[in-house]
């Protein structure tokens, strides 16, 4: 167990212990906090309501508003999209030519988030959308972790450019939500933001765009678990392994009219590459001071 002052952040204590980590993460939620410590660094862009940032009742009340659309039927149509998707971009590597691997996998990530979380399939609203999050997603990280960087000193600052990318990227999702809003029951899909529309909080009342706003960006900074897209967990490694497509064949894993596509990639460098740039950030809990 370590225990040190950071400056803006406090108190913080770090524990390796089995039986430690045990007694945090299973103790009491009224004591340990993980919403007002995951709000640190997440709040800037995931906001007030996002199920990450919030704690006790409320954190109850929100996730049981995002239940509907998570029920089989809908995660399994959410699969073909998947598949689909997968597949138009495996059409698209080059054959014998090394390329980049993880801005691949990252367009696939947002492209399938776009398709079954916002329910965008317009290609014209699809590149709105991802090079506004793209550009949200390169902010830098320093803003985000360091409170200093918060504060607003000009129209230059980091502040005043991140908040500048954030709105654009609101002001698409926004639009997302009223235009769905506007749609009969009847002609709404069957994406999460249009799921959403229908569950009431106790009170009857429905969900706020606010509301909305922050839960459709947890799922889009927290897809795949592993806080891969806009937010902000510290890129470690260096930079994206780099891959060739040796060939195509008849048969693929996603369908059969998809062609497999053939990786030269050690097995090794694979391991080593998933061993450093693991992608996870440290998890931590917010405890009440005493005395």
């Amino acid at each position: 167990m370590l225990l040190f002052q950071v400056p803006f952040f406090g108190h913080l204590v770090y524990v390796s212990d089995p039986g430690d980590i045990k007694r945090v993460f299973a103790g009491d939620i009224r004591v340990f906090h993980a919403g007002e410590a995951n709000s640190i660094a997440l709040g800037p862009v995931f906001g007030t309501y996002s199920l990450l940032t919030l704690d006790e009742d409320e954190h109850v009340r929100q996730r049981k508003l995002l239940l509907p659309p998570f029920h089989g039927q809908a995660v399994r149509r959410y699969g073909e999209a998947t598949e689909e998707i997968t597949g138009r971009e495996l059409d698209s590597w080059p054959l014998g030519a090394p390329f980049p691997l993880r801005p691949r996998m990252q367009a696939i990530t947002l492209d399938v988030i776009l398709r079954t979380v916002f329910g965008v399939r317009e290609e014209a609203r699809l590149r709105a959308f991802r090079s506004a999050i793209s550009k949200l997603a390169g902010i830098g990280n320093a803003l985000v972790w360091l409170p200093p960087f918060r504060r607003e000193l000009g129209r230059f600052s980091p502040a005043a450019r991140f908040r500048r990318v954030r709105d654009a990227a609101d002001e698409l999702i926004y639009d997302e939500i009223r235009s769905r809003r506007a749609l009969p029951e009847e002609e709404r899909s069957d994406d999460v933001l249009s799921l959403l529309l229908e569950p009431r909080h106790e009170g009857g009342s429905r969900m706020s765009d606010e509301e909305l706003r922050d839960e459709l960006m947890t799922l889009l900074g927290d897809a795949g678990g592993g806080r891969g897209r806009i937010s902000p967990a510290p890129a470690r490694g260096g930079g994206s392994p780099r891959v060739s497509v040796l060939g195509r064949g008849a048969r693929s894993p996603f369908r059969q009219d998809r062609f497999a596509a053939v990786l030269h990639f050690p097995a090794e460098r694979l391991n080593e590459a998933l061993r450093a740039n693991r992608g996870v950030a440290r998890p931590g809990r917010a405890v009440p001071a005493t005395g």
